[in-house]
């Protein structure tokens, strides 16, 4: 008799949308989602750490999908022992790829459509979580990306880690 495996696959896409719609905020969904999807049993460790990083800090400043995106980069690449120099040249291309994309990293600069008459983001504007959902969505599949790609990871390295 044979037996039939499913084997469900879930992508960085579908991790950042769930962890966003359990109502974290942009640093965390980017966080939890890489760190489960490179097997770290404990994925939501940046879960409290991150509250306060949403909205640029609360005031505007550096994207908290960008910070959650470092700090993962930073983690991940520390745990494999990677040398300072490859961990930021990563850093870097994160950064540089998502700034191309979205062409700022200040959640004020990315949200400016959003503002209102007061200067305040609008964040009950349905486009705004739109555009949020987005950037996190991006910065987790990139994040992984270079995380899949960094050149010296070897299989031995990857199974310590989880």
């Amino acid at each position: 008799m044979q037996t039939l495996v499913l084997l469900f696959v879930v992508t960085a896409e579908q991790l950042a949308v769930k962890y966003w719609n359990k109502g974290l905020n942009c640093a965390q969904a980017v966080a939890c989602s890489v760190l489960e999807l490179q097997g770290f049993k404990e994925a939501c460790v940046f879960k409290d750490a991150f509250k306060d990083f949403g909205r640029g800090f609360g005031e505007g400043s550096m994207c908290g999908a960008v910070i959650g995106g470092i700090a993962v980069l930073d983690t991940v690449l520390s745990k494999r022992n990677s040398p300072d120099s490859e961990r930021e040249r990563i850093v870097e291309r994160f950064k540089e790829s998502f700034k191309d994309e979205f062409h700022a990293t200040n959640c004020d600069e990315l949200l400016q459509e959003f503002k209102t008459k007061d200067r305040n983001i609008d964040f009950n504007n349905p486009l705004r979580e739109k555009k949020c959902i987005k950037i996190v969505v991006t910065a987790t599949k990139r994040v992984q990306r270079l995380l899949e790609s960094s050149d010296d990871v070897s299989t031995a390295i990857l199974k310590r880690i989880r």
